[in-house]
């Protein structure tokens, strides 16, 4: 049955529910929309601040999402498989810690180099997986650190451990 122009209709459409005009669907539409790019604009502002790259990568390790450090530490590869982008290989990594997410559902840490255009880096990074709302793994979503900074002071520490603190000079071993 079809409805005449101004005649109501519910809210999956049928006639005789309760009065849904199209500037009220509008209305709310826009307000969701707002709401929506507000949580967006938030979850991307904390993701900054964390100071960490964060990368999402879907079930074939293409890149779905980067976050704004990432991509400039790192370069735009949306797209792309990670194991490409970063690590110039054909074949996802030996002991990829997303691979792991997908398969053991459990958070994965490991320290590792990655090339750019500036040169070797070493990162650490911690993999989770992402669920959706029944609870299956649909992504993962990987945290890079920079630990270049952290390697020269652990370097620092273990030469300055091996000399006496009094003397200046060098222990016995």
């Amino acid at each position: 049955m079809m409805a005449t122009p101004g005649e109501d209709r519910d809210t999956t459409g049928a006639m005789g529910g309760r009065p849904l005009r199209l500037d009220e669907e509008s209305a709310e539409r826009r307000k969701v929309e707002s709401a929506l790019f507000e949580e967006r604009n938030k979850l991307e502002a904390i993701m900054t601040a964390i100071g960490d790259g964060i990368t999402a990568l879907d079930r074939d390790l293409h890149i779905i999402y980067q976050n704004r450090v990432h991509e400039v530490k790192l370069g735009k590869h949306i797209g792309e498989h990670c194991y490409r982008a970063f690590h110039n290989r054909n074949e996802p990594c030996d002991g990829c810690q997303v691979l792991m997410c997908f398969s053991d559902g459990k958070i994965h840490r490991r320290q590792s180099t990655a090339f750019t255009e500036n040169g070797l880096i070493y990162l650490e990074s911690t993999a989770c997986p992402l669920h959706d709302a029944e609870g299956n793994i649909v992504a993962g979503v990987e945290g890079v650190r920079d630990i270049r900074d952290h390697r020269r002071a652990e370097a620092e520490i273990s030469q300055l451990a091996s000399y006496d603190s009094l003397t200046r000079v060098r222990k016995r071993t």
